[in-house]
């Protein structure tokens, strides 16, 4: 029987927004939740901020800093997890570390068993099916593309969408792949998506393109 899939998406860091926290914790298929980060000087003073709203609801989490734990443990993490989180920062680093790895591959059977995943930016990123990078999110000076999970298809995202400008990107996502969703996510932000689609937002504002156009989710065009 094929499982239903959960899939959290914020434009932005940490901390979940509340209604999303909740909704997460209520999809873990246990009270435990494996978060992928990448490790840089002071990483561990910043758990708390991923943490600390899903322990309010319950989630007990454990991290992955990536990089830094043998693969073999993280796959066996990342097997036994209730829910799983991949953390922001650098977007090229969390791609080089997890797509196309026995990492990505865990995360993706556990996806499709019905584990809910959250990205935080660099993560919500690299969970689609190509993982396009801004301009400003890379050092080509252009829309980058890489590969992705593929957690979920025919969508593309921006990520500090109103604090990076970035309506050009979201513009030039629209127009290069016609066969995509894109949405611009601001920071404090975030989409969930059943089975691939959007159930509902939370946040401070989640915007598209429609006739050429920028609109924001839940505003008339």
């Amino acid at each position: 029987m094929k499982m239903e899939t959960h899939l959290f998406l914020f434009g932005g860091g940490p901390p979940f927004t509340g209604k999303l926290a909740r909704q997460f914790c209520e999809k873990a298929l246990r009270q435990s939740c494996t978060i992928l980060v990448m490790p840089r000087p002071g990483w561990e003073n910043y758990q708390s901020v991923y943490a600390d709203k899903l322990a309010e609801y319950g989630l007990k989490c454990a991290f992955i800093p990536l990089g830094q734990v043998p693969v073999n443990e993280a796959v066996e993490e990342i097997n036994q997890a209730g829910a799983l989180v991949i953390g922001g920062g650098n977007t090229e680093r969390y791609i080089d570390e997890v797509v196309e790895t026995p990492i990505g591959e865990a995360l993706k059977k556990r996806f499709r068993a019905g584990v809910p995943v959250a990205g935080f930016s660099a993560g919500a990123i690299l969970s689609m099916e190509e993982s396009l990078l801004s301009p400003r999110d890379n050092n080509t000076g252009r829309l980058l593309e890489r590969r992705g999970l593929g957690l979920v298809k025919h969508t593309a995202v921006a990520v500090h969408f109103s604090e990076w400008n970035d309506e050009q990107h979201l513009l030039d996502l629209a127009s290069t792949y016609k066969n995509k969703e894109c949405y611009g996510i601001d920071e404090q932000t975030g989409l969930y998506l059943k089975n691939g689609e959007i159930e509902f937002y939370d946040g401070r504002g989640v915007y598209t393109v429609l006739h050429n156009q920028i609109v924001k989710l839940g505003e008339k065009p």
